[in-house]
């Protein structure tokens, strides 16, 4: 099995087996063997998998596996969430967890009130209905990344990712359907996880997945929200042309003005990178009427807002050179933020602070930018890291006593590191 998993998460990775063994130090002829089961794993092979693919400890859990076998499945309280655990066959079981277990497993010592969204196990695990379940963990997960960073989120989905993989074998008809439905969201997180951590790459393998698995899942909403991520990640890769592109092809295909709308939002951006002051504030414009007539039901775009939208505009201001324009709607819009967004508000203060850099205003500049870095030490976001690291050196440029007070606390900070 664990030759199987490798070829196939190298192959949709695009290594080839000569690329792969050469990144892993090993010959071509000694990988082959691994994944034909000639030859077995070590457990540093599957430890340098892991890393390479950014794939969690899937293969040294799949390595342990094969070497001490899988614990026993043991009844647990009806009070206790399910985990989607997977045996070495193959074979998908939920079996009851503490709730302890379930926090270590996405990796942070949650609040227990996210834990509460979990339904209360069947007393058998033959009773359990997997979709309900896999639903339940995709809020918890979510919500795991809202309060506790992207970094404590991810293993979370990874797993939850391999299990759908695997109970999908053998789903039919509407079940499958619904089942590969819920790959796709997942996907769709883990391709934002990635994004929030600075991994574009892997946040571009997710999105292609999710997109991909959204046409067999039958569900144009999701499929034209994932064209709209996509045009997101393109605008935070500096992509302006593909912003564009993206943003237009999700609002194509979408089916109710919500939708268009966070197309319209990121387009925005895509033309303020491209230098197009005009374009970007009738995309704004656009964004702000279009969200007005949507009064439908939809689980995708929740968030969209005014200030949502504001503070993506000042993020545009900024990049248009139109600083001071930037500072006023960053705060107005940072004030407006719910209080459970933290990692968010990191974001917008970082990208604040790097306005007031533009305006030449040190002084507020350090201020926002030492908020930003204080949050970032908590949710450890790439992006506001991506924001903070400009910064030094925008702040470096101008030099003074605050400017020197916020890089000496850069260089403390060992997560923008």
């Amino acid at each position: 099995m664990f030759g199987q998993e490798l070829r196939e998460a190298r192959t949709r990775r695009g290594l080839g087996l000569r690329s792969c063994a050469a990144r892993l130090n090993y010959s071509p002829g000694q990988l082959s063997k691994v994944e034909t089961g000639k030859r077995r794993p070590t457990q540093q092979l599957a430890r340098a998998v892991d890393a390479l693919l950014s794939t969690g400890d899937y293969f040294e859990r799949l390595w342990s596996a094969a070497n001490h076998g899988v614990p026993s499945v043991a009844s647990g309280s009806t009070d206790d969430p399910l985990i989607a655990h997977e045996l070495p066959n193959g074979k998908v079981v939920f079996v009851p967890a503490s709730r302890r277990q379930f926090i270590q497993g996405v990796g942070a010592a949650a609040a227990a009130s996210l834990l509460s969204t979990i339904p209360a196990a069947p007393a058998a695990a033959a009773e359990v209905k997997p979709l309900a379940h896999f639903q339940a963990a995709h809020r918890l997960l979510i919500d795991t990344d809202n309060m506790l960073g992207a970094a404590n989120a991810l293993p979370g989905v990874h797993e939850q990712l391999r299990s759908l993989h695997s109970i999908r074998q053998t789903a039919q008809g509407q079940d499958g359907q619904d089942l590969v439905n819920m790959q796709a969201r997942f996907a769709e997180l883990a391709g934002w996880l990635c994004q929030d951590l600075g991994d574009f790459e892997q946040a571009r393998y997710w999105l292609d997945r999710a997109l991909e698995w959204s046409y067999p899942a039958g569900d144009p909403e999701l499929t034209a929200y994932v064209l709209a991520r996509k045009s997101q990640l393109a605008g935070d890769m500096g992509d302006a042309l593909g912003a564009v592109d993206l943003a237009h092809a999700a609002a194509r295909q979408a089916p109710n003005e919500r939708i268009v709308a966070v197309a319209q939002t990121y387009a925005a951006h895509g033309h303020a990178l491209g230098g197009s002051p005009d374009a970007t504030e009738a995309s704004y414009d656009g964004a702000r009427s279009t969200a007005e007539r949507f009064d439908g039901q939809s689980p995708w775009g929740v968030w969209l807002d005014d200030s949502y939208i504001d503070v993506h505009r000042a993020h545009s201001l900024s990049t248009l050179g139109r600083h001071d324009a930037a500072v006023e709607t960053f705060r107005a819009a940072i004030a407006a933020l719910p209080a459970g967004f933290h990692r968010d508000r990191g974001v917008y203060l970082a990208r604040e602070a790097l306005a007031h850099a533009g305006a030449h205003d040190t002084a507020a500049a350090t201020q926002a930018g030492l908020q930003a870095l204080a949050i970032a030490r908590d949710t450890r976001s790439g992006r506001t890291a991506t924001e903070l690291r400009q910064l030094d050196t925008a702040l470096a440029d101008q030099g003074g006593q605050h400017a020197a007070a916020f890089r000496d606390a850069m260089r403390d900070a060992t997560v923008i590191t």
